[in-house]
């Protein structure tokens, strides 16, 4: 089974625990892929650089905010009698 290519430009190298994330931005926007998984990568000789104001650590709070998101889609609103509540 052949692995997907991925064309991406690295923003940086984030550590969690003790696994690394490579943060990128690819054509469909910015994700986070973990180091561990990459079967290869191949440099291009390009110098990596970042958009004016990115922040490493905000871009990983943003990205660790949606992954906590899509865990819980479903948010629930429930009214109970107070009689039905235990003591």
């Amino acid at each position: 089974m052949s692995r997907p290519r991925l064309g991406w430009a690295s923003l940086g190298l984030v550590a969690k625990g003790t696994t690394w994330y490579l943060v990128a931005h690819t054509a469909a926007g910015q994700r986070t892929f973990r180091v561990d998984r990459m079967a290869s990568v191949e440099p291009t000789g390009l110098p990596a650089t970042r958009p004016a104001g990115f922040d490493l650590s905000e871009a990983c709070q943003a990205i660790a905010d949606e992954i906590d998101r899509m865990r819980a889609p479903l948010r629930v609103r429930a009214l109970i009698r107070a009689d039905m509540l235990p003591v």
